[in-house]
């Protein structure tokens, strides 16, 4: 599975209507976004409209090109634009990803059982 990080803002006078919008998707963008192979996918609000989000898939190129063919998720984004604030004003925007620097897992896996001491309760 490949991580994505990813950070974007959206315009305070407009965070209870997206806050809203967020709490109950569309059915529809939700089958639209299982169907791209998206899992795992949080948005986190960090105050002031800064918003991060989050997700994986196996496969980044395809769920791009899915995402980018869909009619939904277009439907969904210009609904949703008008929020935003310094977002690229195209199908499928993105903000440039953070980078990963540490994941807990990935470097359990690397260990041996034996290098690592469970802490004692």
């Amino acid at each position: 599975m490949t991580r994505i990080c990813f950070q974007f803002r959206v315009r305070v006078e407009s965070l209870e209507v997206y806050l809203e919008r967020h709490r109950e998707l569309w059915p529809e963008m939700l089958a639209e976004l299982t169907a791209a192979g998206i899992g795992n996918y949080s948005i986190f609000h960090a105050g002031d409209g800064q918003m991060i989000g989050y997700y994986e898939t196996a496969d980044v190129a395809k769920t791009d090109a899915y995402m980018s063919r869909s009619e939904i998720a277009a439907r969904w984004d210009a609904d949703m634009q008008p929020m935003f604030a310094d977002l690229p004003d195209s199908p499928g925007n993105h903000v440039p990803n953070p980078i990963e620097v540490f994941n807990l897992e990935d470097q359990l896996l690397e260990s041996t059982e034996d290098s690592i001491e469970p802490m004692s309760a």
